[in-house]
């Protein structure tokens, strides 16, 4: 279980040892510091003014997109069927990274989606089955899987706070760009 709360321990040399995350590594996998002190407040404090330093140096606060989609496809997730994975991919390649590729993921918004959206369905008319344009189930799984990646780059350390994305969109949008299709 993970663990909450602060990182301190007493040391058998008497002092304390503080531990905080100061980057992640290519693979995900978290890289630490540390402070040390002969009280647990003394070492409170320098873990706050250290953890203060670092912020805004987080792992996924310069990748764009496409390098975020990357890792969470390739992510060691047993639970997904090969299929699975493989629909995914082509979705991503056939109707997000050719939109979406160069923006720096703290920077998809819930407009970037929506024009996202609009784009896909207007520039996929006619390539649907029989002709037809794309259906609502495609656009569905085109929202869930911008949801995904922008899920993953959270439980990645990405700060909310830097986020302009709710990271959970709506089906109200779909349903906008479907009436919107229609209507036209």
């Amino acid at each position: 279980m993970a663990r909450k709360g602060e990182n301190i321990r007493k040391r058998k040399d008497g002092r304390y040892e503080g531990r905080y995350i100061t980057r992640h590594d290519e693979n995900g996998k978290a890289k630490y510091a540390y402070v040390y002190g002969h009280s647990m407040a003394e070492v409170r404090e320098r873990l706050k003014a250290a953890k203060g330093e670092n912020a805004g140096e987080d792992f996924l606060t310069n990748r764009k997109f496409s390098e975020v989609a990357d890792l969470w496809l390739n992510h060691d997730d047993k639970s997904i069927a090969q299929t699975t994975r493989d629909r995914y991919e082509n979705t991503l390649e056939l109707y997000i990274l050719s939109y979406i590729s160069d923006i720096v993921c703290r920077d998809v918004s819930d407009v970037e989606v929506n024009r996202l959206l609009k784009k896909v369905s207007v520039d996929c008319e006619g390539r649907g089955k029989g002709g037809g344009n794309l259906k609502s189930k495609t656009l569905v799984m085109i929202r869930n899987l911008v949801n995904q990646v922008l899920s993953y780059a959270k439980d990645m350390d990405f700060p909310e706070e830097k986020c302009k994305s709710s990271f959970y969109f709506t089906l109200y949008s779909i349903i906008l760009v479907k009436l919107k299709q229609t209507a036209d």
